[in-house]
């Protein structure tokens, strides 16, 4: 019997090691694939790309005349502020496990794409969606999701060591400039003209966790007792007058299930901030309804992994067109949001008719890869143990070579968090 129990620890050991080392060669594809597709020349992050890495990037003249719609939807320059953002903790973490220089180098490189989509404009505090042919010209409106990401990603990078003193100083001011700039128009983020504003924080719901980690990082930078003043009396803002509901019950109550509308990628950055709120926050009462909100999330979480993860069905045949100026055919000058808007929808209609690879994709790539992101936020590591089988079977699972959108990316940083446990 004691012969008997030393095989079976020796097999037991063998097959952790080995399922360690796929996960291992797959991180490593993930990130050979993000770099190798999915990073344009100036260090932000693309949507989409053809298998082989080809781009059909957007040109100046038409991100000018916003095509095909002046919010960037369905053009490979959509989400790179919110996607290089949340990238970053991936990037960070491969850094500093591998210690490698080029890793080193990737990190600051996204800084540097992140710093860029923030400086393009002249309008204080907006964040660009990406970045067409000449290194400058972009899409006019940006959105909660893009400033989200982007202060999430901008404040991981300033906890490492790898900014210089005057890089350093750089970026804190960048921060904290583009925040006033937000809080002068009451939270809502700040778009060129003639849109002046897309999208905000102050709505009563998970963007909450955005406003008020904006604030708490902005009094760590600063020790101004203005943001200290914000961050208190916002958190304590009542939802609808003679209610119970404030910020902090929000965020107690965690974000839902993305199952009803494949939704949890555009929340992570909501979960980032809250997860970097309870990093920050020194009172202990607050900083357990924090960590309350974070459990919560990964438990709804759950819910795309056992429901959506390892179920990818079979794709090699089903359409995906990188070419978005089919959808130039539903283009007419906008000279407001809701106009835009209502062309992005007759175009999205237009792609789910006819290219289904992208809605196999979002569903079975985007939800279980954001889901996943959203469970390794929460502090508890001995419930992330017992939930690790099924997050490194769900990176084990996928052909990250035979997949068109950038969806996946949020994997490494799972992977490398697990390696941690």
């Amino acid at each position: 019997m004691k012969t008997l129990g030393i095989l079976l620890l020796h097999l037991f050991c063998f097959q952790v090691s080995f399922s360690q080392s796929v996960s291992e060669k797959q991180v490593d594809l993930i990130n050979s694939e993000i770099w190798g597709r999915f990073v344009a020349n100036s260090n932000t992050l693309v949507e989409y790309t053809d298998l082989d890495g080809k781009l059909n990037l957007p040109l100046p003249s038409e991100v000018v005349d916003g095509m095909p719609n002046a919010l960037g939807w369905w053009s490979p320059l959509e989400n790179a502020s919110f996607f290089g953002g949340i990238f970053m903790d991936g990037a960070i973490k491969r850094w500093q496990h591998t210690k490698k220089s080029q890793d080193s180098v990737n990190v600051k490189r996204l800084a540097k794409g992140l710093m860029l989509l923030a400086s393009v404009s002249s309008v204080e505090g907006f964040f660009a969606r990406g970045i067409s042919t000449d290194g400058k010209s972009h899409y006019p409106m940006s959105s909660d999701d893009q400033a989200g990401g982007w202060f999430y990603g901008i404040w991981r990078y300033l906890q490492t060591s790898l900014p210089s003193d005057s890089e350093r100083v750089l970026i804190s001011n960048k921060f904290i400039s583009t925040a006033k700039a937000i809080v002068k128009l009451n939270w809502s983020i700040p778009a060129e003209a003639p849109f002046y504003k897309r999208g905000s924080f102050s709505s009563f719901d998970d963007r909450a966790a955005r406003l008020l980690f904006v604030c708490k990082a902005c009094f760590s930078l600063t020790k101004d007792n203005f943001w200290d003043s914000i961050y208190r009396t916002r958190r304590n803002d009542l939802a609808v007058r003679n209610s119970t509901t404030t910020r902090l019950n929000i965020l107690r109550n965690g974000i839902p299930s993305g199952l009803v509308d494949f939704s949890t990628w555009h929340r992570s950055p909501s979960i980032g901030c809250l997860r970097l709120l309870w990093e920050l926050e020194t009172d202990s009462t607050i900083k357990d309804i924090y960590r309350q909100g974070l459990e919560v999330s990964a438990n709804n979480a759950m819910l795309s992994i056992t429901s959506l993860g390892n179920k990818m069905p079979y794709i090699e045949s089903s359409k995906f067109d990188i070419d978005w100026r089919n959808l130039n055919s539903f283009w007419k000058n906008q000279s407001s949001d809701t106009v835009s808007y209502k062309i992005a929808i007759q175009q999205l209609l237009y792609i789910n008719a006819n290219f289904p690879r992208r809605n196999i994709e979002n569903m079975f790539v985007r939800e279980p890869s954001f889901a996943a992101w959203v469970i390794c936020q929460a502090p508890n590591e001995s419930l992330l143990r017992q939930r690790s089988p099924d997050l490194q079977q769900l990176i084990d699972h996928f052909n990250f070579k035979n997949l068109y959108e950038i969806w996946f990316f949020p994997l490494e940083s799972v992977a490398w968090r697990l390696k941690d446990l």
